[in-house]
């Protein structure tokens, strides 16, 4: 929970013993008219993930997963914006059912997405992240889009004590190596992963 929550929360608590119930009432709809705009901030409007915002909940983790569309650029200058975001939207929804409830899941920005995995092996994310990349090759499929749809994945595993922006610069790293040894493949992060000079266009 973020520290806001809990002032809210100790604040609703001590609110209780306030005897003016119209006070109450109104207290009690600020507070969820907070707590709704804090949710949809957190929402991305296209795919119905969660976006970047989220991420300042994370208080543990096991590992990041950090992943983007190959050729995404290519596809929306030939085909439209229109197509792209449908990729990206079949995309989320995929995301949505390999992952488990208690890990974030987000779209990063533009094709990239993000998944932080909490209380887990790294066998656990390895098969996810095999799931996903299986999926998406074989069932995203867009109208007029004569294009195979693949991802690149990178993941670092983190069951020692980590920042979570570390971990996501090493699961970023991993991931251009996927890039780099010819896309549509899963790279684990290790300390001899050499530096990458790739962009987010690529």
């Amino acid at each position: 929970m973020h520290e806001s929550d809990d002032y809210i929360k100790e604040l609703w608590e001590r609110l209780k013993g306030v005897e003016d119930k119209e006070l109450l009432v109104l207290v009690k709809k600020l507070i969820d008219e907070r707590n709704y705009l804090t949710e949809i901030a957190n929402i991305d409007a296209l795919t119905g993930l969660s976006n970047r915002r989220a991420l300042k909940r994370v208080r543990e983790f096991s590992g990041v997963l950090m992943m983007d569309v190959d050729n995404f650029k290519t596809i929306n200058d030939t085909y439209g914006h229109d197509v792209g975001d449908r990729v990206l939207k079949r995309v989320g929804s995929i995301l949505k059912t390999h992952t488990r409830a208690k890990d974030y899941t987000c779209r990063f920005g533009g094709d990239e997405f993000c998944i932080v995995f909490v209380d887990c092996t790294e066998d656990i994310i390895k098969n996810r992240a095999e799931a996903i990349r299986q999926t998406i090759l074989t069932s995203v499929r867009v109208p007029n889009l004569d294009h195979e749809i693949t991802v690149s994945i990178g993941y670092s595993y983190k069951p020692e004590e980590c920042s979570l922006e570390e971990a996501m610069k090493e699961a970023d790293v991993a991931l251009y190596k996927s890039k780099e040894a010819g896309k549509n493949r899963i790279t684990a992060y290790s300390n001899d992963l050499p530096t990458l000079k790739f962009t987010r266009e690529e």
